[in-house]
């Protein structure tokens, strides 16, 4: 793992020594060390998955000359809009998509894909569902690209 010169100042001798007492230091250090990798690690499984999802659904649907993914699939900060479930097994991504521009036009969107990832993100266990958006789903406002169907809510501010 890389730390960089924030983190590094997290485990100098007077950071530790502050926050800490002193026979407790070097277990804190190793467990914040361990868990740090393990974040950075769950963060590139999940940004993998993202990326390989989308590009699945944009193959699946005929190239970004003919399609579109949503929002959700784009921006990250709207990641969990669309990650319908995450755990050992993997993750499962469930999105709206449509023609080149229909976030833009604020059009509906006219397709919905659910894919499911390996937990590593590194390969596609299955297409679960590409086609029209399904009526069981509760549509997104249109233009908006977020998740046609069912989503968390929105953190509360």
């Amino acid at each position: 793992m890389r730390l960089t010169p924030f983190l590094l100042l997290l485990f100098t001798p007077a950071a530790m020594a502050q926050n800490s007492p002193p026979a407790a230091q070097p277990q804190q250090r190793q467990s914040i060390i361990e868990r740090l990798g393990q974040l950075e690690q769950e963060s590139q499984s999940l940004q993998r998955a993202v990326n390989l999802a989308r590009n699945t659904a944009v193959e699946l649907n005929g190239g970004l000359g003919r399609y579109q993914p949503g929002l959700c699939m784009v921006e990250a900060r709207r990641i969990q809009e669309c990650l319908i479930s995450r755990g050992p097994n993997g993750f499962v991504f469930r999105f709206p998509g449509g023609p080149p521009g229909w976030v833009a036009e604020q059009k509906a969107a006219t397709v919905e894909s659910e894919i499911s990832i390996a937990a590593d993100g590194r390969s596609v266990l299955r297409s679960i569902y590409n086609g029209p958006p399904r009526p069981s789903a509760q549509p997104g406002q249109p233009g908006t690209g977020t998740c046609p169907c069912v989503c968390p809510p929105a953190p509360a501010r």
